[in-house]
């Protein structure tokens, strides 16, 4: 029997040298755009990184010329605290000598007339039913001994017990009694004696020159022509019959207008 021939092996067909070329092509194309896009150019990284060093070398300077301004500010606010401090220490100083001097001339024996029954504390032995009334004690010795004592701070404080002691005056003695009167008597030599200290002294000096300026910007307003004088324009004997207007252009010396 024959044998059976084999079939002859699988042979791929030619591919035309056309199509070769430009596969080729395509794919020497996709791998140098591929390397160029995974390529970082060498003047960017240097842009970048030259960015990045300004950056980082300016933040310690520009952090360090705040700081700087905030210390100076800081230093000049405290020494501006300080002179504010140091002034309102000064005069409250010149006030208690004020008031220092002020208690003495309360002392003396030319006001004792009115002002002995607030030289001491009131006696508890004596007027059990003032307590009962009066919360709050204070007398004049209390106020001096305070002074000596450094118990008032300011001015304040003292002016405060003064009108305390007046009030407790008042608050247990009716209208009339002696030593009501000899409270207001002493209340008014007070006021007086007050009102000279060198801080109300200053308050009103300033006042007035406020008042003064105020004043002086204040322009004049120009006065209104009044009523006689706007009569004394008009003709003495007008003619009859004819209207206000009319009379007052026969105010001019040409009287032949107004016939």
């Amino acid at each position: 029997m024959p044998s059976a021939s084999r079939p002859p092996p699988h042979v791929p067909s030619p591919v035309p040298a056309r199509l070769a070329a430009t596969a080729a092509a395509g794919a020497t194309a996709s791998k140098s755009s591929s390397a160029l896009a995974n390529k970082t150019p060498r003047s960017s990284k240097a842009s970048s990184s030259g960015a990045g060093g300004s950056s980082g070398a300016r933040r310690p300077s520009m952090t360090a010329a705040t700081a700087k301004g905030e210390l100076s500010s800081a230093a000049s606010g405290s020494r501006t605290s300080k002179a504010v401090s140091a002034a309102s220490v000064r005069r409250a100083a010149e006030e208690l000598k004020f008031c220092q001097s002020l208690i003495r001339e309360l002392f003396r024996k030319h006001y004792n007339d009115f002002t002995n029954p607030f030289l001491q504390p009131v006696d508890r032995k004596m007027y059990p039913s003032y307590f009962e009334v009066v919360k709050h004690p204070i007398d004049l010795s209390t106020i001096r001994k305070r002074l000596d004592d450094g118990y008032y701070a300011n001015a304040a404080g003292f002016e405060a017990d003064m009108q305390l002691m007046f009030r407790n005056c008042y608050q247990f003695n009716p209208i009339g009694t002696p030593v009501r009167i000899m409270g207001q008597k002493l209340e008014a030599l007070f006021k007086q004696k007050w009102s000279e200290r060198p801080q109300a002294q200053s308050l009103a000096q300033s006042s007035a020159n406020s008042s003064a300026a105020s004043s002086s910007s204040a322009l004049p307003l120009p006065a209104a022509p009044s009523s006689s004088v706007r009569a004394a324009s008009l003709p003495a004997t007008a003619p009859a019959g004819i209207s206000v207007a009319r009379q007052a252009e026969c105010a001019v010396p040409d009287q032949a207008r107004c016939e």
